[in-house]
């Protein structure tokens, strides 16, 4: 979603729908469909979809309560529907790929697929992803991580740890 609300420049009031297809073993983690808490957020495709077109990032801010109880998050995971066209197969829960598909007001569909997610060993992130991410994460407890001169120094902290 992130890679078409950027590549697109997708505005939430553009979009009618978002389907999203994924595997019926994803289903089963991806257990709240309309989330109240930050922490359902997270184990919510409606959620993860509906705030990646909001936000354009999905950080910690973006799982707060607050963010996930936004009108506009509410009113945007009711635009998305979860499809699993694996679920009648014999090897349902083998990972594949997941789809998502974008359907704007226009009639333009704009969709996505991926096959390794961005994070996992196959598709590691790179330096200034970790980064960025250690930043996103440590700003919440350490407000100095957040300044702009904080990359540098962190980089040379870590710099002899690369995964």
């Amino acid at each position: 979603m992130l890679h078409l609300v950027h590549m697109y420049h997708l505005q939430p009031d553009d979009v009618s729908e978002i389907i999203c297809h994924i595997s019926a073993r994803m289903r089963d983690f991806l257990v709240h469909h309309q989330p109240q808490t930050g922490l359902a957020g997270k184990f919510s495709m409606e959620y993860c979809l509906a705030g990646a077109l909001l936000h354009g990032k999905l950080g910690l801010a973006q799982f707060s309560d607050a963010a996930v109880q936004d009108p506009r998050a509410q009113a945007l995971m009711q635009r998305v529907r979860l499809t699993h066209p694996d679920q009648d197969k014999i090897n349902w829960d083998t990972p594949g790929p997941d789809v998502v598909e974008v359907v704007l007001h226009s009639g333009v569909r704009r969709h996505q697929r991926i096959e390794v997610p961005k994070g996992d060993p196959d598709l590691p992130l790179t330096w200034a992803e970790l980064v960025a991410k250690f930043q996103d994460c440590a700003a919440m407890v350490l407000p100095d991580a957040a300044d702009q001169r904080k990359p540098r120094s962190i980089s040379r902290t870590w710099k002899n740890y690369r995964p």
